[in-house]
């Protein structure tokens, strides 16, 4: 095994692969490339530019976002005066540490915080997603508009007079007075995605990239990838302790210590607390204490040991940051919004307030004046005040998919478990038991004389009409029996996709696969109230009938604002008017897009959610691509919803839920 891992070690130094496996795994799509570096280093380097803070956030120009997600990663922390603030990946928030009470920061509209700092001049700076800002009296913004460098921050470090800042994607660089200098790989920087910066002199300075490790000092730049027995692979965090010790934790690796080009290596075995270490910090006796994934240990010159705290399972916690204030106090964050704080003689779990209960909405569905999110924690039904429905069981709250409503008011809820129907104060259990030929339900829809019909897993679609159960697979004409969607269009025909993106319809003549063909068409109107969009070359117009698989088994289902049905695929959009079909190619981005979601509002403004490249919407004859900097934190869009007074509902994977709002019915100028 000793011969094999030399091998592998000599293939990379030589070049021969890339060797990056940590990298291919957490960050598929960017590629590593390796160079020579320059001679001259750092201080004669880099892009100048003149920057000025801005004191009102920008918004997106169409509305306004807000955005309700939880505060569970807790990613930063630092201490100013008497004030603990927290960065968290809902918001900002401060504990007064004399009273102890715990706040949301006021007028602060960064969602997404990934740093904190105190400078010199003891002011308050925060890096977010979206850019940087910083708080005298009142708070001060560097964003894209200030200069493209300011997004995707990722640390924030105080160095000598200047403030660095590290970017994922933009390289780093830092601020000092009204001047930015921004270092690239054009700078001979390793990487662009710079996650760390640490200061060894005023002179000699360390950056943790996505690919591994590089300093530079007066006179030239040098990669730490190869030949230095640190492991390959992104890096989490930095830290030089008291004896001037570089401490590198390898995401999923360990810890490796450095000093004067020897190397020293950690593990799980060696006392670390697991092997994916995620902070480090000096507390006021110079201990270095690193956390990580299965709790929190320190360093005493000579090894690792494994902190035990009376009352507090440390082993269960995923410490993302840590925190020494001037008391002696240590604050630890964790990834379920539990905040440890450790005093000399005493010991505490401090709970911060979520946002929003539950990180990925699947579905967000309306009835009336109520909204109803299906969450990976349960449904929730939004009215005056959010609440949280009382489900029969908990392992029906963490398997919802989909939710519908009737008429009448009766509550349809499908999940991995069965189907939910709500009677008065109670439920009914339709499963196996029931007669049911499947369990795993994907989907429900409701219509007035139609029934309910249901989308299965693998055994097609249910319908429940006047007390009766129909059961339709592939031999009654679906195109597949893994339903992956089922809606009503406006005249009341229930339509599905399947998982391979093969599209159908009931009528009374049974299913029809029925999809977007080929051949001449009629232009549907009402794609756009301007009949100029005709002459957009990026507009294609199709009719015909015959199923329709869309590429890579892509695909959703939508309607627009008449009730039609809207069919998005990998390969375009495609509107149904009386039988015929339009078709809308996707965003030229140069890049792949997955279709999520979709619907057209009543403004005629068409949003489509994607998989992981947040939102477009086409308004007029011209797409807008809504991402983090637009105020939406979400890259994975799972649902869109439009209620009765034109506000739009988005539910993410991982960023909760957020609501847009039109200018000028904005209820605000600022996102809450």
């Amino acid at each position: 095994m000793a011969k094999f891992f030399g091998f592998l070690l000599i293939v990379c130094f030589l070049g021969i692969t890339d060797c990056a496996y940590c990298q291919a795994d957490i960050f598929p799509d960017e590629a590593v490339s390796v160079k020579q570096f320059e001679t001259a280093g750092w201080l004669k380097g880099g892009t100048i530019s003149s920057v000025s803070p801005e004191t009102d956030y920008p918004l997106y120009k169409e509305g306004v976002f807000s955005s309700f997600a939880p505060s569970s990663r807790i990613r930063a922390m630092v201490t100013l005066n008497d004030t603990l603030w927290i960065g968290t990946e809902g918001g900002l928030f401060a504990l007064d540490t004399l009273s102890d009470s715990l706040f949301a920061a006021q007028d602060f509209p960064f969602l997404s915080v990934r740093a904190l700092a105190v400078d010199d001049y003891e002011r308050l700076w925060v890096g977010c997603d979206e850019g940087v800002a910083f708080r005298n009296q009142t708070w001060n913004y560097y964003t894209r508009h200030t200069h493209p460098f300011f997004e995707r921050i990722r640390d924030l470090t105080v160095g000598s007079r200047k403030i660095w800042i590290s970017t994922y994607g933009n390289g780093c660089g830092y601020i000092s007075g009204d001047s930015l200098t921004v270092f690239t790989e054009k700078d001979s920087l390793m990487d662009n995605r710079v996650l760390k910066i640490v200061e060894e002199t005023a002179s000699r300075i360390w950056f943790a990239t996505a690919s591994g490790i590089c300093y530079a000092d007066s006179f030239k730049w040098e990669s730490m990838r190869y030949g230095n027995n640190i492991p390959i692979g992104s890096i989490n965090d930095l830290a030089f302790d008291e004896g001037k010790n570089l401490f590198i934790a390898v995401c999923r690796q360990g810890v490796s210590r450095y000093k004067f080009g020897s190397v020293t290596n950690y593990t799980d075995r060696d006392g670390l607390p697991g092997w994916d270490i995620n902070s480090f910090s000096l507390d006021l006796t110079g201990k270095l204490i690193a956390g990580g994934s299965e709790g929190l240990s320190y360093y005493d010159g000579s090894g690792w040991t494994r902190y035990r705290i009376p009352g507090i399972p440390l082993n269960k916690y995923n410490i993302l940051s840590i925190h020494h204030d001037l008391s002696g106090r240590t604050y630890l964050g964790t990834d379920d919004g539990t905040i440890i704080i450790l005093d000399r003689d005493s010991s505490r779990e401090l709970r911060l307030r979520q946002g929003f209960p539950a990180s990925r909405v699947s579905e967000i569905y309306g009835y009336k004046d109520l909204i109803y999110f299906v969450t990976c924690n349960g449904v929730f039904k939004l009215g005056e005040h959010l609440t949280r429905l009382s489900l029969p069981d908990n392992y029906y709250s963490e398997s919802v998919t989909d939710i519908a409503v009737e008429d009448t008011g009766r509550m349809w809820i499908t999940t991995r478990f069965g189907i939910l129907r709500s009677s008065g104060d109670s439920w009914k259990i339709f499963d196996r038991r029931s007669g049911l030929p499947t369990e795993y339900f994907t989907s429900v829809a409701a219509d007035s004389g139609k029934g309910v019909w249901f989308g299965t897993f693998e055994s097609g679609v249910l319908n429940f009409n006047g007390g009766k159960w129909y059961h339709y697979t592939v031999e009654n004409g679906l195109p597949g029996n893994a339903i992956k969607d089922i809606i009503f269009d406006r005249s009341g025909k229930p339509w599905v996709i399947t998982a391979a993106g093969e599209t159908a319809c009931y009528s009374d003549s049974g299913w029809q696969r029925f999809g977007p063909g080929t051949g001449k068409a009629v232009f549907r109107g009402g794609i756009n109230k301007d009949i100029t969009i005709l002459n957009d070359p990026d507009i294609y117009l199709l009719s015909g009938s015959g199923g329709r698989t869309f590429s890579s088994g892509g695909g959703c289902l939508g309607r627009d604002n008449s009730g039609n049905v809207v069919i998005a695929g990998d390969d375009g959009i495609y509107f149904n008017y009386r039988g015929k079909w339009s078709r809308i190619d996707l965003p030229q981005t140069g890049y792949k897009i997955s279709p999520s979601a979709l619907i057209e509002t009543e403004r005629s403004d068409l949003w489509l959610g994607t998989k992981e490249n947040g939102i477009f919407i086409l308004s007029g004859n011209k797409w807008r691509h809504l991402k983090v900097l637009s105020g939406f934190s979400g890259k994975g869009v799972l649902s869109l919803h439009e209620d009765p007074s034109g506000r739009i509902w988005i539910g993410t994977r991982g960023k909760g839920a957020g609501r847009f709002i039109y200018f000028p019915d904005a209820e605000n100028k600022k996102p809450n």
